[in-house]
């Protein structure tokens, strides 16, 4: 039909596969402009070289290369998502012309140890051609920031980051941890097993309260443990969990190793085993969903999924996509903090002293390009050595973007105190748009 595919291409000589040892005999340019009678292979495109991690990061060929492999370790740790359906109750409406409309319920059934998901995800405003092609824009791992480049206070010192509290008011970078408990009912071989028993619903202070009183006295308390369980003992979905609840109501079997008799056994020969939820006092979770299975050996395998919201807090990882890490050092109020003449507050305010040693140049780039992005619309391109075929925009084509807007060329605004509001900065100072990401510590 006239069309060809990569496989023709490979066949024919075309496209070509080399290793290591074949490139130390080759001489291989970058652009088509570089080919010269002695250039025996030429690059389908110069970002192919690096890999997935690297081609993650905006302007790489302008940082120190150390940067570039801190980031490529530093962003397996960005929260994220990880799949379409990872909600918990998800409707899909399918219509097609050959079958009538159905309803369907997607659900993604994993119990993770331990899983950490960032709530709001956004798409970087400067994005590379690598990011397209691994649909990291479909399924991100960070957030834009408005990045003030100053130094604020004390609290900013050794990379911290100082944050506005509205901003986490409003969900900057918040975040989902799914934790799992898990039980297993124990059967021996002489027919001894554990047992799972009702959660005792009688006696003073026994009905269930819709509301948690001020003042509990010590008889109702054993029955406030037990509010989360159903009648079947084991905690129902849905609940609201606080420290010490009951998740599953079981009793162990003391004599698991003599054969039983047909006698029923004492309350002497039961021990209590249940399994409580141990968490941070005065914090409340929810128990997102129960799994029941069974493990190799035959025995009942009981799973609980906790689901805990946590906003970002003093101590909690964030970085930059170009390997500058740093922790929240205090959070402000937002009328305590600078804003520009337009009335933009930052953030998160970072120190201009992590630039000098770093010479991460390809952080300010992807500022500038991310102010010029929100200004006329469009997402910028950052891609490795992209300049020369058009996959990354250069500096003077943002700068032209800035003025055409309003801005300064080098994207510097004068900003007043958040204290004293009549008095603007004496010199202009970076206000920008980047792409951050909350990390968790291994």
């Amino acid at each position: 039909d006239g069309v060809r595919t990569f496989n023709d291409f490979l066949g024919d000589g075309l496209v070509e596969y080399l290793d290591v040892n074949e490139e130390n005999n080759a001489l291989i340019a970058l652009y088509e402009g570089e080919v010269t009678p002695e250039t025996t292979h030429i690059e389908i495109e110069p970002f192919t070289i690096l890999g997935v991690n690297a081609g993650l990061i905006p302007y790489p060929h302008h940082n120190q290369s150390p940067r570039n492999t801190y980031q490529c370790a530093m962003g397996k740790q960005a929260m994220g998502n990880i799949a379409y359906n990872q909600a918990s109750s998800i409707i899909c409406y399918s219509v097609d012309i050959f079958f009538p409309a159905f309803e369907q319920r997607v659900l993604l059934c994993r119990m993770d140890t331990l899983l950490n998901i960032l709530v709001y995800p956004q798409r970087p405003l400067v994005t590379t051609r690598t990011i397209e092609l691994v649909g990291y824009d479909k399924l991100g791992a960070g957030q834009n920031a408005t990045v003030a480049v100053m130094s604020c206070s004390g609290y900013d010192i050794e990379d911290a980051i100082v944050m506005n509290k509205a901003s986490l008011d409003r969900g900057f970078g918040r975040c989902i941890v799914m934790k799992k408990y898990s039980n297993i009912i124990q059967k021996s071989r002489t027919g001894a097993s554990d047992s799972i028993l009702r959660p005792q619903r009688t006696g003073p202070g026994s009905e269930r309260m819709q509301a948690m009183p001020y003042f509990i006295p010590d008889c109702m308390i054993k029955f406030l443990h037990c509010q989360i369980t159903d009648d079947d003992g084991i905690a129902a979905p849905g609940e609201i969990i606080r420290p010490n609840d009951i998740l599953l109501n079981k009793v162990s079997i003391h004599t698991r190793g003599i054969p039983i008799s047909s006698e029923p056994l004492l309350d002497s020969a039961c021990r209590p085993a249940k399994q409580l939820y141990k968490g941070p006092e005065g914090e409340s979770c929810v128990l997102d969903r129960v799994a029941l299975s069974s493990d190799q050996n035959g025995n009942l395998s009981i799973k609980f999924l906790i689901r805990h919201t946590r906003r970002p807090e003093l101590g909690d990882k964030f970085s930059s996509r170009h390997g500058q890490k740093g922790v929240c050092g205090i959070i402000i109020q937002q009328e305590d903090l600078p804003f520009s003449e337009r009335g933009i507050c930052p953030d998160l305010i970072m120190n201009p002293h992590g630039f000098p040693s770093r010479m991460t140049v390809g952080k300010m780039i992807e500022l500038l390009g991310g102010k010029a992005g929100v200004s006329c619309g469009r997402f910028h391109y950052g891609s490795a050595f992209g300049e020369p075929s058009g996959h990354a925009d250069k500096v003077e084509t943002i700068s032209e973007t800035l003025i055409k807007h309003g801005f300064c060329y080098n994207g510097k605004d004068f900003i007043y105190s958040g204290f004293a509001a009549y008095y603007p900065s004496s010199s202009p100072l970076f206000l920008k748009l980047g792409a951050y990401c909350r990390c968790q510590d291994y």
